[in-house]
């Protein structure tokens, strides 16, 4: 067997083993199909202005998961 064919081979099982670990790490029961999140923090635009302000900044975050099965990126 040539080093080409054994690095796919390799690199098929690791990609399969990965996924399947992914898979079962997502797929419990306690699957949350929802997300929520916030966050706030200081801003300041560093520009040639005379008089540099802070402002606060905030988000909120919603996250819908379709499936348990998506990866997670």
């Amino acid at each position: 067997m040539n080093k080409s064919a054994l690095l796919k081979k390799n690199f098929l099982l690791f990609v399969l083993v990965f996924s399947s670990i992914i898979v079962k790490a997502q797929g419990d029961y306690n699957f949350m199909p929802m997300g929520i999140g916030a966050g706030a923090g200081l801003i300041r635009g560093y520009t040639n202005l005379a008089k540099q302000d802070n402002k606060i900044a905030a988000n909120i975050n919603f996250t819908y998961y379709v499936s348990p099965y998506c990866l997670l990126l």
